[in-house]
């Protein structure tokens, strides 16, 4: 009876040790879900502000802020 309860302290034990981890692996691809995500957008705001860098004449702002 004693060494039932040892061992079933210990598979409790094991068990909530398991959970932890498998929280903690599922945190972290929650993390690198959100990271991939964020790299993707910045991804798609450098390719716009690219293209509308080539689109914008800077010397025509200029002059006209000047003006």
């Amino acid at each position: 009876m004693a060494k039932d309860l040892v061992r079933t302290r210990r598979y409790v034990k094991k068990f909530i040790l398991m959970k932890a981890n498998i929280q903690a692996v599922s945190l972290k691809i929650t993390t690198l879900k959100s990271t991939n995500t964020m790299a993707t957008a910045m991804k798609g705001v450098t390719k716009a502000m690219g293209t509308m860098n080539k689109q914008v004449c800077l010397w025509f702002i200029a002059i006209m802020l000047l003006l």
